[in-house]
């Protein structure tokens, strides 16, 4: 809370001799430096990952940690096999790739310090129901407001928390018809690094942007969200083809703007990434500007954090203004042909 500090003048009388000395004012007493203040976020992070450190040295836990030699990147996993695990790496440090060639180097401003990348992205892959449980309950004992949400995830396969850059995935084959570990993870890792960069962003710009990514760096798609039900390999990768095509011919992008990424819609899926992947290739300087104008909008209702929701009248707006007019042509006319995948090792000028 703001002080204000009131300052009070002496001024001599008109009717006192000219002569006559004004009353000397003694000098404010000097204020006190203050301590910077943690900001609310950075706190909540730093908690949860002080929670997991002594989760990980627990050694009854059989968490084994694989840290990644290309990014500020660790995964924990109590598979027995090493295999998975690894496999996961590479493919979250491929996505992590594929988030840095299509959206530049990251540099947080002055007023973001607090989401600078001073610290790992943490990744667990769990496959122990009782161990998936205790980290929830773990957490949701020492944070009241994630409780709820902690909780309902018991149901699910996992959880992820932005502001300690920190996604737990749960092997849950009750709920799972088909499930990529490394996709998995990696998908999760492609919305923390959109957080990190960005802020909160509506699911559906989130979620198109992440499966781009996957498909840019690992040709497939298998972890999009609220996905129901078995879906033919064969879908995976064929979103680079004639299915993405096809929901551009039926749909417009106004549709996919309104669309709440769940229930899962398959042709609303593909008309997003048609978007993302056009976004990431041919504009990307558009999405930032788009990014950052949605990070504005969030900023606006910090009391409500990613609670906070931007209305579809409003997104279609804001993707007008970053793309300017006419972006439906340009994405059909970029998909005419189907565009060949880009290299992404090294970044672009």
């Amino acid at each position: 809370m703001l002080r204000l500090l009131v300052l009070s003048f002496l001024f001599p009388s008109a009717v006192l001799h000219a002569a006559q000395e004004a009353p000397v004012q003694d000098p404010p007493a000097p204020v006190a430096a203050q301590e910077p203040q943690e900001h609310p976020m950075a706190r909540e992070a730093r908690e949860q990952r002080a929670l997991m450190e002594v989760l990980l040295a627990d050694k009854k836990t059989k968490l084994k940690s694989y840290v990644s030699k290309k990014a500020r990147l660790r995964v924990h996993s109590d598979f027995k096999s090493s295999r998975g695990p690894k496999e996961a790496l590479k493919a979250t440090e491929e996505v992590l790739q594929a988030m840095l060639w299509g959206l530049g180097a990251h540099d947080a401003s002055e007023e973001k310090t607090w989401l600078r990348d001073d610290h790992p992205m943490e990744l667990y892959l769990i496959d122990d129901e009782e161990l998936y449980f205790r980290i929830i309950d773990l957490l949701s004992e020492h944070s009241a407001i994630y409780r709820p949400y902690l909780q309902s995830c018991k149901q699910g396969t996992g959880f992820t928390l932005y502001p300690a850059q920190l996604s737990v995935y749960f092997h849950n084959v009750k709920v799972q018809a088909e499930a990529r570990l490394d996709h998995s993870i990696a998908h999760n890792a492609a919305h923390l690094e959109l957080h990190r960069r960005y802020g909160f962003t509506p699911l559906p710009i989130a979620e198109a942007i992440a499966c781009a990514a996957e498909e840019l760096a690992l040709g497939e798609i298998w972890a999009n969200w609220y996905r129901d039900g078995f879906v033919y390999a064969v879908s995976h990768d064929g979103w680079r083809g004639s299915d993405t095509q096809l929901a551009l011919k039926k749909h417009g992008l106004d549709d996919y703007w309104a669309y709440p990424a769940k229930p899962y819609d398959d042709a609303m899926a593909h008309l997003g990434f048609a978007w993302a992947i056009y976004a990431l290739e041919a504009e990307p300087q558009a999405l930032h500007r788009l990014l950052r104008a949605i990070q504005t909008e969030y900023d606006a209702h910090p009391e409500q954090g990613g609670l906070y929701r931007i209305s579809p009248e409003h997104l279609a707006e804001l993707v007008d203004e970053a793309f300017g007019p006419e972006l439906q042509a340009r994405v059909r006319d970029y998909w005419k042909k189907v565009p060949k995948a880009p290299k992404i090792s090294k970044l672009r000028s």
